[in-house]
């Protein structure tokens, strides 16, 4: 999901995940501690796609919903909370811890 954003020094789409979407377009709360179900995964995201197709055509919603998202702090992620599972590196070189080579 992704949304124009302004604000920045040089204005550019800003890109967001489920978690943070579904919270604030859906109301529900992903953050529980049972962490991700695919299938909950699955709903939100057809939610999601239900709601943007409701509001694509209503630019005054659309923009209400876009800007609570962007005004909205975003929770951190599992990886950047935990640059490590089980002795595995997250895939953040920006975190990586364990010296693996990356390879894209």
């Amino acid at each position: 999901f992704r949304v124009w954003n302004d604000k920045l020094k040089k204005p550019s789409f800003t890109y967001f995940g489920l978690d943070h979407v579904a919270t604030h377009w859906l109301n529900v709360n992903r953050s529980g501690a049972g962490g991700h179900n695919a299938a909950d995964d699955a709903m939100h995201s057809i939610q999601l796609f239900n709601s943007y197709c409701t509001v694509q055509y209503n630019p005054p919603l659309l923009f209400e919903l876009q800007q609570r998202t962007i005004n909205a702090k975003i929770a951190p992620s599992f990886a950047k909370m935990n640059p490590t599972f089980e002795d595995c590196c997250m895939g953040n070189r920006k975190l990586c811890k364990c010296g693996a080579p990356f390879f894209s």
